[in-house]
């Protein structure tokens, strides 16, 4: 259920039923492999959303990616795993090679007694919110509208200041009361 055209040089390896890709007016994904391996899965993009390069994967059941209007992602791994997990990412976003955005660490680590105590939890990522190359943000974080996470960054607790400059591993506000654009402005 996807307009082809909007799917450029793109590989699909989609497993399961009920599994939708929606693509609104103008958006696009070029040269991405789009990994869906369970059932009830989404992947939309709102209208002038753009991705080129990397890797969608969506592994379990319900899982969704959103990507909001106007958002352009240059060569990213985002990475949706465990049975109803979400990313969510805001409008007018930019992020630049090799990001990587995970719901998960995939793998479970057990106490000893042998409960799993690393569970998913969503991503939820605001308007307006650039991420530098090198960037990570795992599970569980909400980074909010406005704000810059520096090259290199590892985000793994919440950002919560809007119109900030985070960065380190982990991620910290560095400064507050910025904003950016994607012009260069002399």
């Amino acid at each position: 259920m996807v307009d082809k055209k909007k799917l450029i040089g793109c590989v699909l390896e989609i497993y399961g039923n009920d599994n939708q890709i929606m693509i609104a007016r103008n958006a696009k994904i070029m040269n991405t492999r789009i990994f869906i391996k369970g059932n009830h899965c989404r992947v939309i993009l709102h209208e002038s959303a753009f991705v080129k390069g990397g890797e969608i994967w969506l592994e379990d059941n319900n899982t969704e990616i959103h990507l909001g209007e106007k958002t352009t992602i240059e060569s990213a791994h985002i990475a949706v795993c465990e049975n109803n997990s979400k990313i969510s990412i805001g409008k007018e976003c930019m992020f630049a090679h090799n990001v990587e955005i995970r719901t998960s660490d995939s793998h479970s680590i057990l106490d000893e007694n042998g409960i799993r105590i690393n569970k998913a939890a969503d991503v939820s990522i605001g308007n307006n919110v650039w991420l530098g190359s090198r960037t990570m943000v795992l599970k569980g974080v909400k980074i909010a509208d406005n704000t810059i996470i520096g090259a290199g960054s590892i985000v793994t607790k919440n950002i919560e200041t809007s119109n900030s400059l985070s960065v380190g591993s982990p991620a910290c506000v560095v400064r507050e009361k910025i904003t950016w654009k994607r012009e260069r402005i002399n």
